[in-house]
């Protein structure tokens, strides 16, 4: 098992990750999708850790941060689903490369805003044979939903801020461009959700909307009393352990 800091171009953009390859030759790679203000590390190290497990287990792993976020070039408010979809493209043909990597099997890990991204990359892409979902967003406008005041703010200044993050209003009307219940219809692929039931930023009925919507093999798993981003050491062991659980029989 091997760990490669990674840096690929997308659109111009110096993307930087790390890539977790195995001894093997022709496996199936998963590509983590961190969430809104995220990175490639995840919370308390929850990315790190999952692909450590994964790639222990045969399969490659690349994360990385979407351009605007951590260590990757780009202003972060810039970033769209449509950028975040093309630094997915620019990862998937940067690891044609690799021997190890089987590009006809890829599966997908998305958290939060990163769920959305997955869903929307594997819409037509038939590569994609499998997802896990962890604490994903649904649907924007059920989402933004109670946020009066701060689209106030942000109508009249242009933007918001965000725990040090400049949240501009193209984001935010960016975010109302895509109908997720409507595209993972499309999606025939194998799809596990996890969702804490104390997630008070993204509440579990988004992932219970996601899942009366899939048409293909799904399951969702509720992490009892887990928050946003799986604070407990217990709970983000139980999301790594079903997940692997999910790709060793869909991957």
């Amino acid at each position: 098992m091997k760990e490669l800091p990674v840096i690929f171009k997308s659109e111009g953009k110096n993307i930087i990750g790390m890539l977790h390859l195995t001894n093997e030759k022709k496996r199936p790679v998963i590509i983590i999708c961190h969430g809104f203000t995220g990175s490639k590390e995840g919370p308390y190290y929850m990315f790190s850790q999952t692909s450590r497990k994964l790639c222990e287990n045969g399969y490659n792993v690349l994360r990385f941060d979407f351009r605007g976020s951590a260590d990757s070039e780009g202003r972060f408010e810039d970033q769209t689903f449509v950028s975040m979809i093309k630094d997915i493209k620019a990862a998937s043909n940067f690891l044609k490369k690799f021997k190890e990597i089987d590009l006809a099997k890829i599966g997908l890990i998305g958290h939060s805003k990163g769920g959305s991204v997955a869903i929307l990359f594997a819409r037509n892409n038939p590569s994609v044979k499998c997802l896990a979902l962890w604490s994903t967003v649904a649907d924007y406008k059920l989402f933004w939903k109670g946020y009066e005041r701060e689209f106030k703010v942000m109508f009249r200044k242009g933007y918001q801020n965000y725990y040090g993050f400049k949240i501009p209003k193209k984001l935010y009307l960016d975010n109302l461009n895509y109908n997720l219940l409507k595209t993972i219809k499309t999606i025939k692929s194998p799809i596990l959700f996890i969702h804490g039931t104390k997630d008070t930023d993204v509440p579990l009925i988004h992932s219970k909307l996601l899942m009366k919507e899939v048409n293909g093999p799904k399951k969702l798993i509720k992490i009892k009393d887990a928050d946003h981003i799986f604070t407990e050491p217990k709970d983000r062991n139980k999301v790594i352990s079903e997940t692997m659980t999910w790709f060793k029989r869909y991957l």
